[in-house]
């Protein structure tokens, strides 16, 4: 996972803290990545009455905080565009000013859940997987994206490096 490796990667700098938010509320795999035996998330934070601090988990990596996401949600639509998830985004930025906040959104082909969100991000990543993807879904993709300043696009799992590296 791209966002999950991202967010390690900026947690091991030395000045800055990371909360990864796992928003992919079809397909929750964060949890999994980092082994987290875990049994409430994002999910049952915008569905049930509980509080942020019994659903952010420390994953043992210094200065990352996740907010997983556990089960899937079938009404992930409502409750992302719903006004307690909007509260939600605006606290975590409220109260993590200096922290960087990823969130780890499904395959925006696949969903309207990210387009759904996209409100909330400050800015987006296109990550495309290495011969998946159709030219024009990647064109697709751009378009839907062009008026959340989309600042770069990281090809994943790329068998071939590029003929241009020597090593």
């Amino acid at each position: 996972l791209i966002s999950a490796n991202l967010a390690v990667a900026m947690a091991m700098e030395l000045n800055q803290t990371v909360l990864l938010v796992d928003m992919d509320m079809r397909n929750p795999s964060i949890k999994e990545y980092f082994s987290l035996d875990i049994k409430k998330g994002l999910r049952n934070y915008l569905e049930e009455d509980l509080e942020l601090s019994d659903v952010l988990i420390n994953p043992g990596v210094k200065g990352m905080v996740i907010l997983p996401g556990v089960g899937r949600a079938e009404n992930s639509a409502e409750l992302l565009s719903s006004p307690k998830m909007a509260r939600l985004v605006e606290d975590l930025k409220a109260q993590y000013d200096s922290r960087m906040i990823i969130f780890d959104v499904p395959p925006i082909m696949q969903t309207d859940d990210v387009l759904l969100a996209s409100n909330y991000f400050d800015c987006t990543l296109l990550v495309l997987e290495d011969g998946k993807n159709k030219e024009a879904e990647i064109t697709k993709s751009m378009q839907l994206l062009e008026n959340h300043n989309l600042i770069g696009t990281v090809v994943n799992k790329s068998e071939n490096p590029p003929k241009h590296q020597n090593y």
